[in-house]
């Protein structure tokens, strides 16, 4: 089996630049073709407008596992916390 490399690194949700978002989409979209292969490719837009405006009660920590070229994510792990520290909501790996 040939090797991947792959880097880890943390992911600005609502400061990426418009190629990470692509990438992210089209990360999103691959997974949800898997689970849901009936409803339609979700719209880069969407995912855009869903990341900027992630409400500020929600501290929301993400990192991405981006392909030796930086061009492709191959994974992502999404945590999010309600209001304080220690208030756990759902995890995301």
């Amino acid at each position: 089996m040939t090797e991947m490399p792959v880097t880890i690194r943390p992911f600005d949700l609502t400061g990426a630049t418009p190629a990470e978002y692509a990438a992210l989409n089209r990360h999103f979209n691959r997974a949800k073709a898997e689970t849901l292969p009936d409803d339609p490719p979700t719209p880069l837009e969407e995912t855009v407008a869903r990341m900027q405006n992630i409400p500020p009660f929600a501290a929301v920590h993400a990192w991405a596992g981006w392909s030796a070229d930086g061009e492709g994510m191959s994974e992502q792990a999404l945590v999010v916390f309600h209001g304080r520290i220690g208030s756990f909501i759902s995890g995301h790996f």
